[in-house]
């Protein structure tokens, strides 16, 4: 029997709008949601952890909707954001699951709530549905990543919003937050190797992630890394040396220009005139042979030549991006 599911956000405090606006717009997202469904909606607890397109809560961990008959279901918006530009397709809230079941049994969980705001409803649902399946898809083949708990679909004043639901941990963070803009260090080099392998290890499994910038490489504390944020991400056949070439390149490429962005690339000069160079090419080298080849290791070879080829040729264009010249590394 489907019962009440009260979303409940409340108002930001005049400190908290006048320290960060981006903060202060995805707060008006999420408030605006929780008044235009009226505040409640029905949970949806199906044994398969499927879900639809009606409005509902629709549980997705097994745990949770395992634990029996649901007397009373709540979800609370905090006020911080986590990540992602309040004016971009989505932002990132925090936030608590609460539930109580008819046994007298109670479950609390952290809970980071993904906005799917942009575009047409068809492409919002779509999006948090491909999430989902890599989410659990990487979990089953023993990958670190993301834990989904529910997927809310919100019927607004003109149209269905998408909030998807998932576990929050505190050991997580991206590492868009590391000291990117100090260089070659060896703090740096080992972040980014440590990227390239998630990456590595993602294409491998058969996807590719079309937004494999660095922000959206996660680290949890004494585990390794993962990737994140997949609500671009593709199907393709890791056996097909083209399709893993492609795969490659797309990403792998998005990841150096990402770090060179972030300044870790930059070419320096010391006191004496003396440049970085070396350490720059160096580097560039073991963040994608070091980090991302290894993942390739037991593939056929027509495929290993094939990315091969590729790292070289990216390794080889984030050089030149480097130091304005083209170096074969």
């Amino acid at each position: 029997m489907a019962i009440k599911y009260e979303f409940t956000a409340g108002e930001a405090s005049a400190s908290v709008l006048e320290r960060e606006d981006r903060q202060k717009a995805a707060l008006l997202t999420v408030n605006s949601i929780a008044r235009a469904t009226g505040r409640s909606l029905d949970v949806i607890a199906q044994p398969d952890g499927g879900f639809g397109t009606e409005p509902g809560v629709y549980l997705l961990d097994s745990e949770v909707a395992a634990g029996g008959p649901i007397r009373e279901a709540g979800f609370s918006f905090e006020e911080r954001m986590l990540s992602g530009a309040a004016d971009s397709a989505h932002a990132v809230i925090a936030g608590e699951l609460a539930i109580k079941y008819a046994s007298g049994k109670e479950i609390d969980c952290e809970i980071a709530a993904k906005c799917y705001e942009k575009r047409s409803f068809e492409e919002r649902f779509a999006r948090a549905s491909r999430e989902i399946e890599v989410m659990r898809d990487m979990r089953a083949r023993g990958e670190l990543g993301l834990d989904p708990v529910a997927l809310a679909v919100m019927q607004g004043a003109n149209d269905r919003s998408v909030v998807l639901l998932t576990r929050f941990n505190n050991s997580l963070y991206t590492l868009d937050n590391n000291p990117w803009g100090r260089g070659v260090t060896e703090h740096n080099v080992m972040n980014a190797v440590e990227a390239t392998s998630a990456l590595g290890r993602f294409n491998a499994m058969g996807y590719v992630h079309r937004d494999a910038k660095i922000k959206n490489v996660a680290s949890v504390a004494g585990r390794g890394v993962t990737m994140i944020d997949f609500e671009t991400t593709d199907h393709m056949d890791p056996t097909s040396p083209q399709e893993a070439a492609s795969a490659a390149h797309t990403d792998l490429e998005y990841m150096m220009s990402s770090l060179a962005d972030k300044g870790m690339f930059r070419l320096r000069q010391n006191r004496v005139g003396a440049n970085n160079a070396d350490e720059i090419v160096g580097a560039i080298q073991a963040i994608c042979e070091d980090g991302y080849l290894p993942s390739w290791a037991n593939a056929s070879g027509e495929v290993q030549t094939a990315v091969y080829d590729v790292v070289a040729g990216v390794a080889e264009v984030a050089v030149e991006r480097a130091l304005g010249q083209r170096v074969a590394v």
